[in-house]
């Protein structure tokens, strides 16, 4: 039996995908970092799919849940690979090959207007390091 929504974490994207630190990475590990989270969350979403039996809808919304437990807590801040974003719309920014790793996992129809409503992004401080994701059959 299929499901109408799909809920499942991944890692937080590595540092290069920061959009305050575009001038500061070279393209080419901005381009390496991107594709390599974008077959991560793509490898994700295809596991969470199988075990929910999961039936791609026409549009979907998909909502996103930063846990960021871990990020004032760092020592060594400077050493941890992953994004740690401040505000929801950095956080979209950084999030943009997450949405592409869902369209290659055929989970969502592609991440046009048509086909994908954004739902809330919000954080949590007390769980984490990881975003979860949920996606809502709506057609």
């Amino acid at each position: 039996m299929s499901s109408n929504v799909l809920v499942f974490r991944v890692e937080l994207p590595p540092k290069a995908l920061n959009p305050n630190q575009a001038r500061h990475v070279h393209w080419t590990a901005k381009n390496g970092a991107t594709v390599t989270y974008k077959l991560q969350v793509q490898a994700e979403c295809a596991n969470a799919m199988r075990r929910a039996r999961w039936v791609v809808p026409v549009q979907a919304r998909v909502s996103l849940l930063w846990g960021l437990h871990d990020a004032r807590s760092l020592k060594h801040k400077n050493l941890d690979p992953r994004y740690h974003p401040k505000d929801s719309d950095n956080a979209i920014a950084a999030a943009k090959p997450l949405f592409d790793g869902l369209t290659l996992a055929g989970a969502i129809v592609d991440d046009r207007w048509e086909s994908m409503v954004l739902g809330g992004v919000t954080a949590t401080r007390t769980e984490g390091p990881w975003v979860e994701i949920t996606i809502e059959a709506l057609g």
